[in-house]
């Protein structure tokens, strides 16, 4: 994993500063990135029974300036993991919550796709 912070100034009314990194390529948040691994270490932990310590996360896709997926490595296995709304998920579940909420929004995201499928569909 590269990452390579770029400080960024913005002149909005006054002086700001948002820290820009980029990881794997791609520019980011640098507070998306970290509250990203955040989130998704300890589940990620438990799914792939490895240690905290020796995960590795590769940044694959983000939305805005925050990761939207991202690939956890470790202990000689590998899971991706998705960011719907301000939830996580994994494709054992959801990051983060019980088994019926991963459930009930996974139900929720393919009734979501459906609907713009058939959107997509009708416009042709």
């Amino acid at each position: 994993m590269s990452v390579t912070v770029v400080m960024l100034g913005l002149l909005l009314g006054g002086c700001s500063r948002a820290d820009v990194i980029v990881v794997d390529g791609i520019e980011i948040y640098e507070t998306q990135w970290r509250a990203a691994r955040e989130q998704i270490g300890p589940i990620a932990s438990v799914e792939l029974e490895c240690s905290e310590l020796q995960l590795t996360y590769t940044l694959v896709r983000r939305a805005g300036r925050a990761a939207s997926v991202v690939i956890v490595q470790g202990c000689g296995q590998r899971m991706a993991y998705q960011r719907v709304g301000y939830q996580w998920f994994s494709n054992g579940g959801q990051a983060g919550a019980s088994s019926g909420e991963a459930a009930a929004a996974q139900q929720h995201n393919a009734g979501h796709i459906h609907h713009q499928q058939v959107i997509q569909s009708t416009q042709r």
